[in-house]
């Protein structure tokens, strides 16, 4: 299988620009980080700290933007807590700050 190959199985909002948090689930210390964009199973946040493949982390919004409007959570995919596994993380190419892309799909519990 590629590394580049599309695995998503349905479509994505993109821009979401929502700040958020992440840690690693049963932790206290988080990390701020930023959602780009989301679907009903999961998402990709950009992130100054990279995250162990696989692993549970637990997601907090604290504030979501579509674009340069500022969206209500329930008016989009984007759950404002939840659990999530770490799918892929990757170290974004160019950015000065060290910065990692994560692949996340939310942990289904129902």
């Amino acid at each position: 299988m590629s590394p580049n190959k599309e695995n998503r199985g349905e479509g994505r909002i993109a821009g979401c620009d929502a700040e958020m948090e992440w840690t690693y689930f049963n932790r206290q210390e988080g990390t701020e980080s930023r959602l780009l964009n989301a679907s009903r199973s999961g998402g990709c946040i950009e992130s100054p700290r990279e995250a162990k493949v696989p692993s549970t982390v637990l997601l907090r919004i604290k504030r979501c933007f579509t674009k340069t409007v500022e969206t209500s959570l329930s008016e989009t995919l984007v759950r404002n807590t939840a659990l999530a596994e770490v799918k892929w993380c990757r170290l974004l190419p160019g950015e000065k700050n060290r910065c990692y892309a994560i692949g996340l799909k939310y942990v289904s519990w129902y």
